[in-house]
């Protein structure tokens, strides 16, 4: 299924740091908003640092993007295909097939159930939650998929992080059935409070859920890119998030030995960043997720960034030298992969705070090397106190130590597609069967007309007592033997018109092809209709730039074809009026070029002339009558002849129909046909064509 190359999405982006929090969120996005030209915004997203009054910064941006969505969170640093500390970062997404849904639950470290169900409640992301299947199903059928982007608060001095919890909790709401992506708030590593932003609002210790309803492809990921080491300890006791005991010994004694590091050394300090050493907790396919070992208790334990049974074995994670750096690039290629995408319009990462301590300076290297692989699309985001991404078994997790990926595609989903595609047909069908009921009306009316103008005649000659010697006789009685005639011949016309166009779309009609001389033959059709031209004050004439073209055409069939033409210029152009037929030798080709100076055609309309039963005027109270089957026979007997038609015009001022039809010769001898004969009158056939054009 081909794609239209236009973009599907606009992306725009801005990093500015300063003095002024109002300025910088203004600056930010300023040079976010230059990018986007064409589409409505559907959202604004902000990751700042917390240095800036936020509230200050929201304002400003609010202050440049107007009432739209946003929504964002602080950060321990920004990335901008690069890596930004102490800025504040705006990212604006526009596209028709991309609309976002935000909700926030506050209060996370009193009651982190009744945060998460807060957010889930909000009137606008509750939908997604109530008869999941039924809704998933929905919006399936109309070619949409369904992402969520979770911010949830990370670590401080104070609260453990619940974002494990939090996810947990969501994956079982949502039925597992909507992937998630996000990272946990942090605060520049001040470790006292982080934010989460909605609207003009700024909420601390809180949720903030943005649910993505897009048509558009993308692709979720996860990486670390550490190995496990042969040092390893197991857990024997916890409660919550605290492990109480590793291998029978206190939990800090037994990780500082591990880690080869003194208590004292750790003592008040967060473990991980001052060793940079991540613990690893294999899943069934051997994979690891990275835990974080935070900060040491009062009773000689310590916090992890997420609850472990007993029994659950830790292993010293360690970074390859060689490959660590290239986790980013894995994690791009594999959401590329996992979304089917080939033309990116964006990528966000969620990388982890911890890299930077674990890896040293090489993460500038890493993240350099993701903006690079993205060529000119942009990479933004933030750095994270843990990550959510869909690992390499396909399930969302919470990570510590990785970076999450998720790449928006500029193409729209397979799935997409076929629902747009579906609804084309659909449409197409509909139309059809309009087009069917709105034929069948109109051939009812005109079989009608007809019939009842004979039968009406016939009725008052016989209420007149009308005998046959007054019919012969009599003026009046000629009028109606006229009129009856008249009308037959709109019933034998609308008759051979559907027989003609029904025999050539079975594939029925053949062409009886002689030689003619061709100028003549348009010439004497043309004149044939004078008489009807003149009654009706209108000017005809003829115009060649050779006299004598002789080629191989069906005569009866071109007579068909212009005599159409002609009564449509006639009917529809007004007394005064000019109608032109000319004829031009192009050598390999003829043009045949019928004019008026009639009503003409509006522009919206032009395309569908040609198309069988159409009409510009489709209502039975329309001022000529008419079946719409005319120029749909036209067009299929020029393309008999392996011609061309086509129109120009304009309201108002008049028509042009071009006919080009190749120039042939079949052996016929020397016998050239200077007429064409035919088993009927032309005069008959004339008045044929002409029959629906007069009220007599």
């Amino acid at each position: 299924m081909e794609q239209n190359c236009h973009p599907k999405i606009e992306t725009g982006y801005g990093i500015a740091k300063g003095a002024s929090s109002f300025e910088t969120g203004m600056e930010a996005a300023k040079m976010a908003l230059d990018n986007i030209h064409e589409y409505s915004i559907s959202a604004v997203m902000v990751y700042s640092s917390v240095e800036y009054d936020l509230s200050e910064v929201l304002q400003g941006i609010y202050n440049v993007v107007g009432e739209k969505p946003v929504f964002g969170t602080t950060t321990a640093g920004e990335i901008c295909n690069g890596a930004y500390k102490g800025t504040v970062l705006v990212v604006i997404l526009a596209s028709p097939y991309l609309k976002v849904h935000c909700g926030v639950g506050t209060d996370v470290s009193k009651n982190w159930r009744n945060s998460l169900n807060e957010a889930i409640n909000s009137p606008s992301v509750k939908p997604f939650f109530e008869d999941i299947n039924e809704f998933s199903r929905k919006i399936k059928m109309e070619g949409k998929n369904i992402f969520i982007m979770l911010f949830s608060p990370g670590n401080t001095r104070y609260n453990n992080t619940r974002s494990y919890e939090i996810l947990e909790a969501l994956k079982i709401k949502s039925l597992g059935i909507y992937p998630i992506i996000g990272g946990s708030s942090a605060d520049d590593w001040q470790m006292e409070k982080n934010y989460v932003f909605h609207g003009k609002e700024v909420y601390s210790d809180s949720i903030l859920l943005a649910v993505f309803e897009t048509e558009l492809q993308f692709g979720i990921s996860m990486t670390n890119g550490f190995h496990p080491t042969k040092l390893k300890t197991k857990v024997t006791s916890v409660d919550g998030y605290e492990v109480l005991t590793l291998d029978g010994l206190p939990a800090e004694d037994a990780l500082s030995k591990l880690l080869n590091t003194s208590k004292e050394t750790l003592l008040g300090k967060h473990y991980a960043q001052t060793t940079g050493i991540p613990l690893g907790v294999s899943n069934s396919m051997g994979q690891y997720g990275i835990i974080t070992a935070s900060y040491s208790t009062a009773q000689g334990g310590i916090w992890l960034s997420a609850q472990v049974p007993p029994g659950t074995v830790f292993t010293v994670m360690q970074p390859d030298s060689t490959n660590i750096i290239d986790a980013g690039t894995e994690a791009l290629s594999k959401a590329f992969i996992r979304g089917g995408i080939t033309d990116a319009a964006i990528s966000f990462a969620y990388y982890c705070a911890l890299r930077p301590r674990i890896i040293g300076e090489r993460y500038e290297e890493e993240i350099a090397n993701m903006a690079n692989m993205l060529s000119d699309k942009p990479l933004v985001g933030f750095f994270s106190f843990g990550e959510q991404g869909v690992a390499d078994d396909g399930v969302c997790r919470h990570n510590n130590s990785s970076i999450a990926c998720i790449v928006l595609g500029n193409e729209l989903s397979q799935m997409a597609q076929v629902a747009f595609e579906k609804n084309r047909l659909l449409k197409e069908i509909m139309e059809y069967d309009q087009l069917k009921s709105e034929f069948i009306t109109n051939i009812s009316h005109e079989l009608r007309t007809p019939i009842n103008v004979i039968l009406s005649t016939l009725q008052l000659m016989e209420l007149k007592g009308t005998t046959m010697n007054q019919l012969l006789n009599d003026e009046k009685s000629e009028h109606y033997i006229k009129m009856m005639k008249q009308n037959c011949y709109r019933l034998v016309r609308l008759t051979n018109n559907l027989i003609d166009i029904t025999k050539i779309e079975a594939g029925f009609s053949e062409l009886d092809l002689h030689n003619y001389n061709a100028v003549q033959v348009i010439e004497d059709i043309t004149l044939s209709v004078a008489e009807y031209a003149m009654s009706k004050g209108l000017e005809l004439i003829f115009d060649t730039n050779t006299e004598e073209k002789v080629m191989a055409f069906d005569a009866d069939k071109l007579e068909r074809i212009m005599l159409n033409l002609l009564s449509n210029a006639v009917k529809f152009s007004k007394t005064e009026g000019k109608i032109s037929v000319y004829f031009q030798d192009n050598n390999d080709t003829i043009s045949i070029t019928v004019k008026d100076t009639g009503i003409g055609i509006p522009q919206d309309k032009q395309e569908i002339i040609f198309e069988r039963f159409r009409q510009v005027d489709r209502s039975l109270s329309r001022k000529n009558e008419g079946s719409g089957i005319g120029l749909s026979l036209v067009k299929s007997l020029v393309e008999l002849h392996e011609g061309t038609i086509s129109v120009q015009s304009a309201y108002g001022k008049g028509t042009e129909f071009i006919i080009e039809l190749p120039v042939k010769l079949i052996d016929e001898g020397m016998n050239i046909k200077p007429k064409f004969n035919n088993s009927h009158d032309p005069v008959q056939k004339t008045k044929m064509e002409f029959s629906d054009i007069y009220t007599l």
